[in-house]
């Protein structure tokens, strides 16, 4: 199948698999127990020893692996098994992939640099609401405030492809994405997708990066994960002409202000697709 749907507007590149499952489900597998269920961790949804078979075989075969990963003691075992299948098949361009990332022990991070792991999180996610009052009674207060780091994986050199998780972010629209990640707060304006917003405290705020960093996150950075960096994700001659034009610069206006962002024109290689009635030639 990898060959015969090569070059095309589909292709397989990649592997996913599921490591845990979610912190509100009490289901991401954690190194530190639930605090409402003392006597669990979570759910660890592969044998360790198994899950590294499977990744030196997928490794082997050159696909791409892409695991979701949400606790920290799952970020763990994912980089375990990354590192078994470097050292048995030997270092390559592998550009594999850990989503999600809520809750990520810090000597990991360095552990995901070093093998050349692709960080893809959901900045729509990085906000206080339901779903951090609940972590805090899942997981106190202290575990709460630190998840999903973001800054962290830019200073350390690893490349950071942001997500929706399409249909879970709804909508999925990077432009919210670009404000969250640099602002950690919701948009004044989106209260009635976030349920108990918290429009000005931010959600581990050391974590905020910059306009320009999450703008690489959607462009050239999704394009290097899927190796196609050299065909799209940036304007260079030579590369496809995929492009929006913006109703304003995101680079200049206060980046509260970037969810009022709208598309005026979408060209996709070279071709115009989409024109908003408000664009005026």
């Amino acid at each position: 199948m990898i060959e015969r749907e090569k070059g095309g507007y589909f292709e397989v590149i990649g592997a996913k698999i599921f490591m845990d499952g979610v912190l509100e489900g009490s289901t991401a597998y954690l190194e530190q127990p639930y605090l409402h269920i003392p006597n669990s961790r979570g759910e660890l949804l592969w044998d360790p020893q198994k899950y590294t078979e499977v990744c030196t075989a997928l490794d082997r075969a050159g696909i791409q692996i892409h695991v979701h990963s949400i606790g920290d003691a799952a970020t763990r075992i994912t980089l375990d098994g990354f590192e078994v299948a470097r050292q048995q098949n030997g270092q390559r361009d592998s550009r594999n992939i850990i989503t999600h990332l809520q809750l990520v022990n810090p000597a990991d991070i360095d552990r995901m640099a070093d093998l050349g792991v692709i960080a893809v999180p959901q900045p729509y996610w990085f906000v206080i609401d339901t779903y951090y009052t609940q972590a805090v009674e899942f997981v106190g207060k202290e575990r709460a405030d630190r998840q999903y780091p973001m800054k962290t994986f830019f200073d350390k050199g690893i490349v950071v492809a942001s997500a929706s998780d399409y249909p879970v972010s709804w909508p999925p629209n990077p432009l919210y994405a670009i404000e969250i990640g640099v602002t950690r707060t919701v948009p004044q304006s989106l209260g009635d997708i976030y349920v108990g917003a918290d429009f000005q405290t931010p959600l581990n705020p050391q974590e905020r990066v910059t306009v320009e960093q999450m703008i690489a996150s959607f462009t050239i950075n999704g394009a290097h994960a899927t190796f196609l960096e050299n065909q799209i994700g940036s304007i260079e001659v030579g590369k496809k002409a995929d492009l929006i034009v913006l109703s304003q610069n995101i680079l200049q206006i206060p980046p509260s202000e970037i969810h009022r962002t709208t598309i005026l024109l979408t060209f996709f290689e070279g071709r115009e697709v989409y024109r908003s009635e408000e664009y005026a030639q």
